[in-house]
């Protein structure tokens, strides 16, 4: 029953109680995709024909390992509690609830560190991180292993912090509907903690807060723009708010500016629109990023973008249409700005070409190819990480990991100048990652020319080997005994 295409298998277990059947806790088995690999990215591509069958298309699952805890007020336990496990670069790995008395268990946990964090249902507790600690970067990191328990994994929950204000417009008028968020401080992730909405009076009041510091986002309806308080357009800029267990911290508002927005269609070379392409508008002087995608016809919208000159890039997921930038340039560099003016919309279109050029090599250490090193393009007209320190986006021209043999394969190039990043921390190989051609920077790493239409080959790497890791310690927080993370 398969139309013809390629396709891509994931083995997984799923807790069939969202349907209705019974299902057995004990089943710890960790989901892969087809062949033996942890991410889309990187699964193998199975090519359905008309009237054929693919078989022995097998998977041996990994035993995973189990966390399990109470939480309570202490003395007694508190159900609905939302649990949530994270990994040590902030990505949830797991979500659940407690039960009527408190217990919570996970299951299908790969071994490793992961940090944990709770949200109460009741307005009475405060949210916190394992093991009473107020935010990600602080809290203790709970060790697992395949086929065993981290168990004793407790949280005692005491009175939350609140933290209300009001939201206005430059002319002092109340606005209705903004979104409000705390989020946690730490730069590794953004991590939404707790959020309210602003009423008729543009009031608006976060309970259920860890006790210590969050960052505050203004998200408006309508032609507003976004903000960090206090006045900022980065979360690496925004000013931190103190949380206090049982107070309410008053006064954090904020005066929103009026809004512009960038709209228009991406199409082929015959006209028709493209789903699902990514259009992102980068502010020239602050480097403030907004983005949307297209819809079904093609047709995109970026709305509330505060005033300002910007440049706009184009960039697909599919196919090999070579992401470029308006109007019809490769780089950063030679992008036509774009104007947006307050409560004005600028239309933008695009025609994408599916004749990307290709980077293609191979990344070895002492010779042996190395499976799973994520390659990414970078515009060689601006540094990332400048770039990096004001966004959380990320402007890679397009990427691809390294098969088993270490060979990639990179489409979607226009004509350009790039640079090329192997980078190993992505799916946390034992070797360093490096700029090419065996620079440690962008700023210095080789430029490689690339033309569309045509292949660049033979842009490789030989990685050095991560020297084994060894760390001494007289003593270790309750349910972190094991080897470091990344350690060999």
């Amino acid at each position: 029953g398969y139309i013809p295409g390629d396709y891509k298998v994931l083995f997984n277990l799923m807790d069939l109680s969202w349907y209705g059947f019974d299902w057995a806790p004990d089943v710890n088995y960790i989901g892969e995709y087809y062949d033996d690999k942890s991410s889309s990215a990187q699964a193998s591509i199975l090519s359905v024909a008309k009237g054929t069958t693919i078989t022995d298309i097998n998977a041996k699952l990994a035993l995973g390992g189990m966390i399990s805890g109470t939480v309570t007020d202490g003395e007694n336990g508190i159900g609905n509690v939302a649990v949530r496990v994270r990994n040590l670069m902030g990505s949830s790995i797991s979500l659940g609830y407690t039960n009527g008395s408190g217990q919570y268990t996970f299951n299908r946990i790969p071994t490793g560190y992961y940090k944990i964090y709770v949200s109460p249902p009741s307005p009475n507790y405060g949210a916190e991180w394992y093991d009473n600690k107020p935010s990600f970067d602080d809290a203790d990191p709970v060790f697992v292993q395949a086929g065993e328990t981290a168990s004793g994994i407790d949280f005692q929950l005491e009175a939350g912090g609140t933290i209300a204000g009001r939201v206005t417009n430059s002319q002092g008028s109340p606005i209705q509907g903004v979104t409000v968020g705390a989020y946690d401080t730490t730069q590794t992730a953004r991590i939404l903690l707790n959020q309210a909405g602003t009423n008729a009076n543009g009031e608006y009041s976060i309970a259920r807060l860890p006790n210590g510091y969050v960052k505050i986002l203004f998200s408006p309806p309508g032609f507003y723009s976004s903000e960090w308080y206090n006045n900022k357009r980065h979360f690496g800029e925004a000013d931190l708010v103190r949380s206090i267990a049982g107070q309410i911290t008053p006064g954090i508002d904020a005066q929103l500016e009026e809004a512009g927005a960038i709209i228009g269609r991406v199409e082929d070379s015959l006209g028709n629109g493209l789903y699902n392409i990514n259009v992102m508008c980068v502010n020239t002087e602050n480097y403030s990023v907004y983005s949307a995608n297209t819809n079904a016809a093609g047709n995109y919208g970026i709305y509330r973008i505060p005033p300002g000159n910007y440049k706009v890039r184009f960039h697909a997921d599919y196919g090999n249409y070579a992401t470029e930038w308006h109007n019809d340039k490769g780089s950063y560099a030679d992008a036509e700005p774009v104007s947006v003016a307050a409560g004005q919309t600028t239309e933008i279109n695009a025609v994408l070409l599916e004749n990307g050029g290709y980077i293609t090599g191979r990344v070895t250490a002492n010779g042996a190819g190395i499976e799973g090193v994520r390659v990414r393009a970078h515009d060689s007209t601006f540094d990332p990480e400048i770039f990096w320190a004001f966004t959380d986006f990320n402007l890679n021209i397009s990427w691809a990991f390294t098969d088993s043999d270490g060979n990639y394969s990179i489409p979607r190039i226009p004509t350009c100048s790039a640079k090329i990043f192997f980078d190993t921390d992505f799916n946390n190989l034992n070797y360093a990652s490096e700029w090419y051609n065996d620079k440690s920077s962008h700023d210095i790493a080789d430029n490689v020319q690339v033309t569309q239409g045509e292949t660049t080959s033979e842009i490789n790497a030989d990685l050095a080997v991560r020297p084994p890791l060894s760390i001494t310690t007289t003593a270790l927080p309750d349910g972190t005994a094991g080897m470091p993370y990344g350690a060999t």
